[in-house]
Formats: C-alpha cells, structure tokens, sequence
C-alpha cells in the first residue's frame, strides 16, 4: 500500500474496521480505532490499493461509514454515539474527492 499523501501519522496503524466503497469499486472510505478517516483508490486490473488522502477526526473510534450511491454524502458514526458528515455539492468531485476540504463536519 503506498501513502499519497497524508495529515495523520499512518505509521500508528490504520487497522480499518469499516469501510465503503462506490459502486464501480474504484474509490472508498474506510475507518478504525485510529483518529483519522482515509479515502483510498482500488485498481481493479492490479489489486494495487492506495491512499489518497487523510482526514484526522478530533475523535479516534469509527464504528460505521457509508457513503451515498451519488457518492455526494458521506457519514461516519463514532462509537461514543457521535456522528460526522459530509456534503458536496452537484457537480463538484464526489466526497471521496472532497475529504480533506474541510467538508467534513461534526454534529
């Protein structure tokens, strides 16, 4: 796996306990234990899985991710019962694009 670019120390382990992927199973989101959520590239004709970009969370502990069909929305639910979101705009790139612009947004 080759880190692209990253705001988080991955050298902690980025153990993901859940994830999501689109449709096409090209680009994902995926969380864990650690304090960060990583949206990542899968090629499909290698197997070959790269992180694209990082996003650290004010809170370690992702229980669930999801990301909408239109890949517009994302959200996370954390284990203290907290949850975070994203939304992007029509006819911008998708959330996985968008992770780190701050588009991200606790409740």
């Amino acid at each position: 796996m080759e880190n692209v670019a990253h705001d988080v120390d991955l050298d902690v382990g980025l153990a993901a306990i859940c994830f999501t992927m689109n449709r096409e199973g090209t680009k994902g989101l995926s969380a864990g234990a650690a304090n960060c959520l990583c949206s990542w590239t899968f090629d499909r004709t290698t197997g070959a899985l790269a992180i694209d970009k990082s996003l650290p969370l004010k809170k370690a502990g992702v229980a669930a991710v999801a990301l909408r069909e239109d890949e517009r929305i994302a959200l996370t639910a954390g284990w203290d019962s907290t949850y975070a979101g994203a939304h992007v705009p029509p006819r911008s790139p998708t959330a996985c694009d968008r992770l780190a612009d701050s588009h991200f947004v606790a409740r």
